[in-house]
């Protein structure tokens, strides 16, 4: 069953009629962006959605709705920052690993 499908069922039990219509808000900026991936809640709130983002929390988090829609929660782990040393260092690896002959 694609999201279409499963937009029905969601919809009857997501219930009052405000919450129906903060589903259809979320299919539809989902389908306008085009995310592969849950967004964050900085994007949510850049996006104008940020009551959105409350709602959704209270029903279940991303965890839930991410599964309604088929996409990956991706979870960024708080950390210390890194230093612009210790990012160049980080990214000259990586491209050294996918092109070894270009980033010596």
């Amino acid at each position: 069953m694609g999201v279409s499908g499963q937009v029905c069922e969601i919809v009857r039990a997501w219930q009052p009629a405000g919450v129906r219509s903060g589903w259809r808000e979320l299919e539809a900026w989902f389908a306008r962006r085009c995310f592969d991936v849950w967004p964050t809640y900085r994007t949510f709130v850049r996006d104008g959605h940020k009551r959105l983002h409350a709602e959704l929390m209270r029903r279940g988090g991303p965890q839930r709705w991410a599964g309604e829609l088929g996409v990956p929660v991706v979870v960024h782990p708080r950390g210390r920052r890194r230093s612009d040393d210790e990012v160049r260092a980080e990214l000259r690896a990586l491209l050294r690993q996918h092109w070894p002959g270009r980033f010596p």
